[in-house]
């Protein structure tokens, strides 16, 4: 999958460091604190080459024992290295980093072991003059700052013998393809910085993707100084047959390409020293990237039509990872719009290509760029994945695959739809075997109502009675009507779900019966807490409605809440009177302890916010400014105030933004707000006066995506007297 990048200016965000131990640090440089931290050079070694890796460690050790709750991972700017004298290179390229502070968080105890991280010292400097050096850090790693002891190195010059061994070394390591190797080697070959190891880092980099997680290549690239060097072996690449090109790999070219024509571009390097005096707008401005930022995605195009021009003459593997990065290209750039030219080349390839995509990757692309690759020529390619070999456990991408052959065909699908509904064990997702028109297959009764009666409750019997729900007659509620009566309360609540959706369906008093049943049930299976969310999920209908209603007194908040969400999300007009009933009675009890209601104790009976969203926000109605007033009065707790007084602050703007959001995981299409779906989001802009301006927000979807909604939508607008515009600023 792509990586959405973006070009950032910052100072050193890398993790721990160490050295070898000139002097013990100052302990009243850590006032407060029985932390200290020591600093030493791998195996004490105290002279290097230019070029050579620096392996440092970093120890945290206390006199007492205390448990400090740390993220597993380095993760910000938990570092401030002292270099005297301060001649080390701070390592911008204008390339920037975007860290996501995310993972495990773990307790140690330095008191008890020491804490010891492991660093590369060229990671953050660039140390291209020889001399000698006096080094300390101070570290928030651990909360407190603490400062370490000061070491001594010595950078010698540069020796082209030992450079010449070195490259080789490198790239005799990284041929072994071990993760050991690959780690020494890529480090070795990132940190050499000659204009042989740039040269060669070009050449390989295509190769090289498994070494992003070791070390940072397209900086190595990006700041040789033999650009004009690099570059050609770069451009090259693009037309090489069996050079794959990645998204990187595009925009490291375009980053090498716009900087070798404008080299005042560059950011100056600064010594390490200066970062604790010049600000990060200071950084920026140095940055012509930053200045011109249009210039970044419009270079990364060039160099993307030259790729779809050399895609036909690519060998099969490395085309078919060039031609994800070309279709990746919408959402890489967004919003930048892609040429249609350049799209439609792409689109031109893949039906040919799709079989040479690895399955996760035919799973991304069948998924979430559909769109850019719907044609008829799909057909085949898509009936061959159907008939593919199931995974065990596993149903991608088969489903999907026939999803997208019935959006394509249909009646092609149907057979395939049918073969799976009359097996014993469908292999294909429920949400795809229920596409086809009919509400009903009566001649499939007998197998779906066998399958719910031997299953046990597990996954097998959510599959299956979701098929019930979907697809059976009322001929088998007579048959279902003793499992149920047995099982309510007692089986997982999917199923339980499912179930009762059919009899609401085919048999509206058994069903208003049975869920009356089930919202009465206790215990470990009790479905009661977020069955009315799932009912409302499957089908919508006024018995759910009903139940919604009913349970915004019951004695369990969180059936409470629940049935609040149900209503804004689902509820008719019709039950708008219920809510506010309900609301004001609420607000009588609660009125004259409102300060009691904003204690953390009772946090969880601040239902105002919920009764506010439920009302203010509905789907199935518009409220007036006048009655957000009216509601805002009826608040409480601060939070239902704040979000009270926001609306209204909002209300009196001429018009309505439409959102567009990417699908992502099990989704398959876009989703708008407000409304979700297309026919949600219609309904919802129905309640508007005629004249409204609706305004596509198109900041932050991809252009394709967001230029593809519009033209859906703007002749039903204009159809109904509304206007519809895209919101870029």
């Amino acid at each position: 999958m792509p990586v959405l990048s973006a070009i950032l200016v910052v100072t050193f965000l890398w993790s721990p460091i160490a050295a070898r131990q000139v002097h013990q640090a100052d302990s009243t440089n850590n006032p407060n604190t029985s932390l200290s931290l020591q600093l030493r050079l791998h195996e004490d070694r105290t002279k290097f080459h230019v070029g050579e890796i620096i392996p440092v460690e970093l120890s945290f050790t206390s006199n007492e024992h205390k448990k400090y709750t740390i993220m597993a991972f380095e993760c910000g700017d938990n570092y401030k290295y002292h270099v005297e004298p301060a001649l080390f290179l701070n390592r911008d390229t204008g390339m920037g980093v975007w860290e996501e502070c995310s993972g495990p968080i773990i307790d140690i105890d330095p008191g008890e072991k020491p804490f010891t991280v492991e660093q590369i010292l060229n990671s953050g400097f660039r140390m291209d003059t020889p001399g000698r050096y006096r080094i300390s850090v101070t570290s928030t790693r651990l909360g407190l700052a603490v400062t370490s002891n000061t070491v001594e190195l010595e950078i010698t010059p540069a020796d082209s013998a030992w450079q010449e061994s070195e490259l080789h070394r490198a790239l005799e390591l990284i041929a072994l393809r071990t993760e050991r190797s690959l780690k020494q080697g890529c480090a070795a070959l990132r940190y050499l910085e000659t204009n042989a190891a740039a040269v060669e880092i070009a050449r390989l980099y295509a190769d090289l993707t498994s070494c992003v997680s070791f070390t940072d290549l397209d900086t190595a690239v990006i700041s040789a100084p033999n650009r004009a060097e690099v570059l050609n072996e770069l451009h090259a690449g693009i037309a090489e047959p069996e050079r794959p090109i990645s998204t990187s790999y595009l925009r490291t070219i375009a980053i090498v390409s716009l900087y070798q024509e404008h080299p005042e571009w560059v950011p100056r390097p600064r010594v390490a020293a200066e970062l604790d005096t010049v600000s990060l707008a200071g950084l920026a401005g140095s940055n012509g990237l930053l200045q011109r930022r249009e210039a970044l995605p419009n270079r990364e195009i060039d160099y993307a039509k030259e790729l779809a021009a050399a895609l036909p003459k690519k060998a099969p593997e490395a085309r078919a990872k060039s031609l994800e990065t070309l279709l990746y290209l919408g959402k890489t750039l967004a919003p930048v719009e892609i040429p249609p030219e350049l799209m439609k080349a792409a689109q031109g390839e893949v039906a040919a290509n799709f079989g040479n995509l690895p399955a996760g990757d035919q799973n991304y692309v069948l998924r979430q760029l559909w769109p850019a690759i719907k044609s008829p020529a799909m057909i085949p390619v898509l009936e061959k994945v159907v008939n593919g070999g199931f995974v065990p456990a596993s149903n991608w991408p088969q489903s999907v695959a026939l999803r997208r052959l019935c959006e394509l065909s249909p009646e092609v699908a149907r057979p395939y739809i049918l073969r799976e509904l009359r097996s014993d064990v469908p292999r294909i997702d429920t949400s795809v075997l229920g596409l086809l028109p009919e509400k009903e297959l009566p001649e499939l009764d007998s197998i779906m109502v066998s399958r719910v009666l031997k299953s046990r409750d597990d996954g097998y019997r959510a599959m299956a009675t979701a098929l019930v729900q979907r697809y059976a007659s009322a001929g088998i509620a007579k048959d279902l009507r003793p499992f149920m009566d047995q099982n309510i309360g007692n089986m997982t609540c999917e199923s339980a779900a499912n179930l009762l959706v059919y009899f609401l369906r085919v048999a509206p008093e058994d069903g208003s019966r049975l869920l009356n049943r089930a919202m009465q049930a206790r215990g470990t299976l009790s479905c009661r807490d977020n069955l009315i969310q799932r009912l409302a999920g499957i089908r919508m209908s006024p018995e759910v409605e009903q139940a919604a209603i009913a349970a915004l007194n019951d004695s369990d908040l969180s059936v409470a809440h629940e049935a609040l969400n149900v209503l804004r999300e689902d509820g008719s007009a019709d039950c708008k009177a219920a809510i506010l009933r309900s609301f004001r009675q609420w607000h009588q009890q609660w009125e004259g302890r409102a300060k009691d209601l904003n204690t953390p104790a009772n946090v969880k009976w601040q239902l105002d916010e919920a009764y506010y969203g439920a009302l203010a926000f509905a789907q199935g109605w518009v409220s007036s400014k006048e009655e957000l007033e009216a509601l805002r009065d009826l608040c409480l707790s601060e939070a239902c105030k704040q979000e009270a007084d926001s609306a209204l602050i909002y209300r009196p703007q001429t018009y309505v933004m439409i959102a567009v959001v990417e699908p992502a995981g099990d989704e398959f299409s876009e989703r708008f707000m407000p409304g979700g779906t297309m026919e949600r989001m219609q309904q919802k802009m129905a309640q508007y006066p005629k004249g409204t301006l609706f305004q596509i927000d198109g900041r932050f979807a991809a252009y394709d995506s967001v230029q593809r909604f519009f033209n859906e939508l703007k002749p039903w607008t204009a159809d109904h007297g509304y206007l519809l515009q895209i919101y870029q600023n």
